[in-house]
């Protein structure tokens, strides 16, 4: 825990995800040969015996670079990352009609029009360049909020399993949507779900934002698999699925993700997610979904 943190812009009580970004900016970063000898199951520069356990280090040797490394990111994804929820109905937006319209606050504090789509074309059409700054839409019990910049910041609903999938893709090479989202980010980046397509979200840019693939494949695929255990197991799981840009940021690609979930009605819970930078941060072609 950081004692020594004294900006105003900071909330008197941090929380979980804040206490941690503030944590990570603090920290030196380890090397990855330390991190190795801490057991995180990170390489180092010795080569393995057991074939398994050197192909698990090679995987894993690059997230250890940007897992602990510090960066005024992370102070600034601190200020800006959402408190806790004091209960589960807080985790979707609570849309009520003021002079025959409905509205509804976001994610930001911001009051925003809210707009029902009537079917999966409109999503699409929506998701695909016709989305409205600081709106949120819905359709199917599933909630997708803009910022001012167009950008998707929020998707928030009941988590379902077993329905049809709605990504706006197709076979190569055409791709889709979805894809060109990734190829529009860093190198090595993919069009990454916020709300997770197994879990009845959309496609495109209400729901998708440039991510690292290794973040995708990594502990936030660890954590999807967690949410989907507990809706298989019986369970309601509400979320709200969060883009976190700093102040500076202006682009498409979040600096960090925050989830926060509630089972069963129960506590709300927060983990947070950031979005590594590759080495060359110059947009590339080459990454594909």
């Amino acid at each position: 825990m950081i004692n020594n943190v004294s900006s105003p812009s900071l909330v008197p009580e941090l929380s979980p995800l804040r206490t941690a970004a503030l944590e990570v900016a603090a920290a030196p970063a380890p090397s990855v040969s330390a991190i190795a000898s801490a057991g995180d199951g990170v390489a180092a520069a010795q080569p393995h015996s057991d074939p398994l356990r050197a192909a698990k280090a090679e995987r894993e040797a690059p997230r250890a670079k940007w897992t602990h490394q510090a960066t005024s990111d992370a102070v600034e994804l601190a200020k800006i990352a959402p408190a806790v929820s004091l209960t589960a109905r807080d985790l979707l937006p609570a849309v009520r009609t003021v002079d025959g319209k409905r509205v509804a606050t976001g994610h930001d504090g911001v009051e925003k029009p809210v707009v029902a789509l009537r079917d999966w074309d409109a999503y699409k059409a929506a998701a695909t360049g016709g989305a409205k700054p600081n709106t949120i839409y819905t359709i199917e019990g599933k909630f997708y909020e803009t910022d001012q910049l167009s950008r998707p910041v929020a998707s928030s609903g009941r988590l379902t399993i077993g329905g049809p999938s709605h990504r706006l893709s197709g076979p190569p090479p055409l791709f889709g949507p979805d894809t060109a989202i990734g190829r529009a980010g860093l190198s090595g980046d993919i069009g990454f779900h916020h709300g997770g397509d197994q879990f009845g979200f959309g496609g495109g840019r209400l729901n998708l934002t440039p991510a690292s693939s290794d973040l995708n494949s990594g502990e936030y695929l660890n954590f999807e698999m967690f949410l989907k255990r507990q809706v298989k197991a019986g369970h309601d799981v509400d979320a709200s699925f969060q883009a976190l840009f700093t102040r500076a940021n202006t682009s498409q690609r979040p600096n960090g993700y925050a989830v926060q979930f509630s089972v069963d009605g129960g506590a709300v819970q927060e983990r947070a997610f950031f979005n590594p930078r590759p080495a060359s941060a110059a947009p590339s072609p080459a990454a594909t979904s």
